[in-house]
């Protein structure tokens, strides 16, 4: 139960940080190749577990 509420709050204090990083970024097509890549480090945040799940086989 503990590893999933730390994986909990590392999945929302990565999604603040996003949220941030985004509100900074400038308008433009830029800014639709930053999303896709923050969108991804949240993706990888979240499958963290499953990763290492899959290394400790």
């Amino acid at each position: 139960m503990n590893g999933i509420l730390q994986w909990g709050y590392s999945v929302a204090l990565c999604a603040v940080i996003i949220t941030m990083v985004e509100a900074m970024l400038p308008e433009g097509s830029s800014k639709q190749y930053a999303k896709v890549g923050l969108g991804l480090v949240l993706l990888q945040q979240m499958m963290m577990p499953l990763m290492d799940l899959l290394h400790s086989l």
